[in-house]
C-alpha cells in the first residue's frame, strides 16, 4: 500500500532525481555492485571510505526504522 502511494506521488511529479552522497573512492565499487546499505557492505567485507562522523554512526547503530536497524537502509534523497 505504502509503495503504491509513493509510486503515484512520484509519477505525478514528473521527473524525480535520486541523490546519494558518498566519497569519490566508493564510485568504482558502486558501479560494480550497486548502492548497498552500510550493513550489507560490512557483511560482504567490502572496503569503503566513509564520509560519516564516527559519533553519529555509533548513535545510528541504536536506531531502528520499521523494525530493522537503520543501517539496513540506503539513504537516498528524492528531489
Amino acid at each position: 500500500m505504502e509503495n503504491e502511494r509513493l509510486s503515484s506521488v512520484l509519477r505525478k511529479k514528473g521527473r524525480i532525481f535520486l541523490y546519494y552522497l558518498t566519497h569519490r573512492d566508493n564510485v568504482a565499487s558502486i558501479l560494480c555492485k550497486g548502492i548497498l546499505s552500510k550493513n550489507r557492505i560490512e557483511i560482504a567485507g567490502l572496503e569503503y571510505t566513509s564520509i560519516a562522523k564516527d559519533s553519529v554512526q555509533r548513535r545510528r547503530n541504536r536506531i531502528e526504522a520499521f523494525g530493522r536497524p537503520i543501517h539496513d537502509y540506503v539513504p537516498l534523497y528524492l528531489v
